[in-house]
C-alpha cells in the first residue's frame, strides 16, 4: 500500500484540505516545511502524522482561487547529497508521486537539518525579502549537531526579517527522543539571540492541521501586547521621576552652598 492508499483511509483528509483552501488570509503567505526523514521517524506513526499535515497544506494551497499560499516541503535526513522537495506550485500528480517516494526512498539516514537551511535560503532568494513566511520543522525531537542549526537559522532570520520559525516535536507512546535536551536547547538558544520560537509538542493530526490554520491568520509582525507597552512606559515615568528628584537634590544642595558663601571685605 502507498502513502496515497493509506491516506483514503482517513475520513478527515477532504475536511481537512478544505479548511486550508477556504481559511481567510490578509496577505500571501509562504510555508517551509521541513520533515524529518530519519529512521526514527519511522517509528509508531510519526512520520505518517508529519506527511499528512504537509499533505494536506499543499494540496489545500493549490486548490485556493486566491493562490495567497505557497507551499515547499522539503525532506531532510534522506540518502543522497540533495534534499528531497515538492511545492504546490507543481501539479497534483508530482506532489503525490513526491509523498509516495517520500515513504519508499527517504528515510534510514540520520537527522542533520543544515544542509536543507542552506537549501531554503537559496530557493528564498526569489521571493520577496519582506514576505510573509513560516518555516516549519516536523521532527521527533531527535537532531543533530543543534549548534549548527542555530547558526543557520539564525543567519536566515537575519537575511529576512518576517520569517517565523516554527518547531513541532511530534510524540508518539512509542518516542523515546520527544525529551531530548537537544531541540529544547536548539530553541533556548534562538530565544537568547533574541527569536521568538513557536514550539510545541503535538500527538496527533489535528493538532498539527490546527496550528498550520494558525499560522495563515499569524501577522509576521505582531504589534507589542499591551501590557508590555503599559511596564514599559511606567519604567520609563519611574525613571524620569527619579532623575527629577536627583536633579532637585542637586539644586538644593547648590543653593545651600552658595548662601553660605561669605561676603567680600572691602578694606578702608
Amino acid at each position: 500500500m502507498n502513502y496515497l492508499d493509506k491516506l483514503k483511509n482517513n475520513k478527515n483528509l477532504v475536511s481537512d484540505i478544505d479548511n486550508i483552501c477556504n481559511m481567510p488570509m490578509k496577505k500571501e503567505k509562504n510555508i517551509y516545511f521541513l520533515v524529518d526523514g530519519s529512521g526514527s521517524m519511522m517509528v509508531g506513526n510519526v512520520l505518517d502524522k508529519a506527511l499528512y499535515s504537509a499533505y494536506v497544506t499543499t494540496r489545500g494551497a493549490q486548490n485556493r482561487h486566491d493562490k495567497k499560499l505557497s507551499v515547499i516541503t522539503m525532506l531532510f535526513g534522506c540518502h543522497g547529497t540533495n534534499p528531497i522537495v515538492c511545492t504546490s506550485k507543481t501539479s497534483i500528480g508530482r506532489v503525490q508521486n513526491f509523498f509516495n517516494k517520500v515513504v519508499d526512498k527517504g528515510l534510514g539516514a540520520r537527522s542533520f537539518l543544515d544542509r536543507e537551511i542552506d537549501a531554503i535560503t537559496y530557493m528564498m532568494a526569489v521571493q520577496e525579502p519582506n514576505q510573509d513566511t513560516e518555516l516549519v520543522i516536523l521532527t521527533d525531537g531527535d537532531l543533530f549537531e543543534t549548534d549548527r542549526i542555530q547558526n543557520r537559522l539564525l543567519g536566515l532570520t537575519k537575511l529576512y526579517p518576517n520569517l517565523n520559525i516554527n518547531i513541532s516535536v511530534i510524540s508518539d507512546k512509542t518516542n523515546k527522543y520527544i525529551n531530548r535536551c537537544d531541540i529544547k536547547e536548539l530553541v533556548q538558544g534562538l530565544e537568547k539571540e533574541g527569536i521568538d520560537v513557536n514550539f510545541q509538542t503535538v500527538d496527533s493530526t489535528t493538532s498539527l492541521i490546527h496550528g498550520i490554520q494558525n499560522l495563515l491568520v499569524l501577522e509576521a509582525k505582531k504589534e507589542p501586547k499591551l501590557d508590555s507597552v503599559q511596564a514599559a512606559l511606567a519604567k520609563i515615568k519611574a525613571d524620569f521621576n527619579a532623575l527629577s528628584q536627583k536633579i532637585s537634590k542637586l539644586e538644593k544642595q547648590l543653593n545651600k552652598n552658595t548662601s553660605k558663601k561669605p561676603s567680600a571685605k572691602f578694606g578702608l
